[in-house]
């Protein structure tokens, strides 16, 4: 689709050259009249000479009182022309010679003008009129040469052409700036949607022309909403998850007691019970972190975040001389919710400091993550097991079996790709993921 600033640019390049081709066309024809009316002024004034000196013979014969001497009806083919008819006699002017101007005579008082070819291809005017005097008809033809009169026109409207093309520029220039001037609130709009999107402002400024001003408001308030009810969301199942942890404890301790004590079975059930709902918590806590789309929040920078996170999981982990290796260009930004990249990659380095001997190694670029450590690895086997929630393939570990069931629902909800193998280089567990594996968002920087 076309942008506005395109449309309206090829809209006012069309109406504009429309308007300047019908104001030429229309200038050139009103030049064209005016000229005509105004050689056709002077002409009928030479047909009211030429009636005036004629008269008739007594055998009713046309001839001129005093014959015109004009240079321009004695030079052969000078481009001005007469011709006189009465009574099957003509009479006509030297200039033409042995041309004849085969004209059809209009009605008594009546004149007719029309052009036509005459000697030598000249461009003619000709004015007929019919008169009735002495009691005979006479009809009377005058011509005039507009060769030399056309060329000025035609040198008229090439410089009106001219100067059309040159203010056709100056407005389509002067259109562009104004254009441009006028849509520089929609280019600071666009600018502030990127920003939102890749996390740096929460909402859209509201200082913009009144055209758009209720969809950036409809917008701010949508944001507005959504943060609310997701602070809302977490809040209620956070609190629910704190809630439920006495109970759990106290029923975690019930085991214990001797007259549950005496019923094996009835204990394995009731710790196989609690250790349920204890992990349908997690998860829940999990999904209420995800109930945002994490396009509207701020963004990750994991050279930025990471540091920290590292720092955390060393401390966790004391009991091993982790050597943590980050490879990550400071401008890399993650097109996701902050929050939710530090759950994804505080349970990827916990699970990899559990795993690990003493290195892990955290690659990231614009193409996605990898994160592989140097423990014993896993077999191909066991794969497509790893992200099965509450699965644990080794007891040896504390946990529920959930750090990398969560890592998949945070790749899921960003509509992504996660991949296990055992690393080439090191040995242990690789985990590959790209987000948005099937399109390219805008906050991906």
């Amino acid at each position: 689709m076309k942008s506005l600033k395109a449309r309206l640019g090829s809209g006012l390049v069309i109406v504009l050259l429309v308007v300047f081709t019908i104001q030429f066309l229309l200038v050139s024809l009103a030049v064209r009249h005016v000229t005509d009316n105004y050689v056709l002024t002077f002409m009928a004034r030479d047909i009211d000479n030429l009636l005036a000196d004629i008269t008739f013979d007594k055998s009713g014969q046309p001839r001129f009182i005093s014959v015109p001497d004009s240079t321009y009806t004695r030079q052969l083919y000078s481009g001005y022309y007469y011709l006189v008819e009465s009574n099957n006699h003509t009479l006509r002017s030297r200039s033409l010679w042995d041309h004849d101007l085969v004209v059809q005579a209009p009605v008594i008082g009546e004149s007719m003008a029309q052009k036509m070819a005459g000697p030598l291809q000249q461009d003619l005017l000709v004015l007929s009129k019919t008169f009735s005097k002495q009691g005979h008809d006479i009809a009377i033809t005058v011509a005039e040469d507009l060769s030399l009169v056309n060329e000025s026109i035609a040198t008229f409207e090439k410089l009106y052409l001219g100067v059309s093309i040159v203010m056709l520029l100056v407005l389509l220039v002067s259109q562009y700036v104004l254009i441009n001037h006028s849509l520089k609130s929609l280019t600071s709009t666009r600018i502030n949607l990127e920003r939102l999107a890749k996390g740096e402002a929460e909402k859209l400024p509201d200082d913009v022309p009144s055209e758009i001003k209720p969809l950036v408001d409809e917008i701010n308030s949508l944001l507005s909403l959504l943060g609310r009810h997701l602070v809302k969301v977490r809040t209620l199942v956070g609190n629910l998850a704190h809630a439920l942890k006495t109970p759990l404890s106290q029923l975690s301790r019930l085991s214990d007691e001797p007259e549950i004590a005496r019923h094996d079975r009835l204990r394995q059930e009731l710790n196989r019970q609690v250790t349920e709902i204890h992990a349908a918590l997690e998860r829940e806590l999990n999904r209420a972190r995800l109930a945002g789309d994490g396009k509207s929040g701020q963004r990750f920078r994991p050279a930025t975040e990471l540091p920290p996170l590292i720092h955390t999981v060393k401390k966790i982990h004391n009991l091993k001389d982790i050597m943590f290796t980050l490879h990550c260009p400071d401008d890399v930004v993650l097109p996701a919710d902050r929050e939710d990249m530090l759950e994804l990659f505080g349970n990827l380095l916990d699970n990899a400091a559990k795993w690990c001997d003493k290195s892990i190694n955290v690659q990231i670029n614009n193409n996605g993550i990898v994160i592989e450590d140097d423990g014993p690895g896993c077999p191909l086997k066991d794969m497509n097991a790893l992200i099965q929630r509450g699965l644990r393939l080794d007891e040896k570990h504390q946990g529920h079996g959930l750090g990398l069931a969560i890592v998949g629902d945070i790749v899921d909800h960003y509509r992504g790709k996660m991949h296990f193998d055992n690393s080439p280089d090191t040995g242990g567990l690789r985990v590959s993921i790209r987000l948005y594996a099937d399109e390219s968002p805008a906050g991906n920087d």
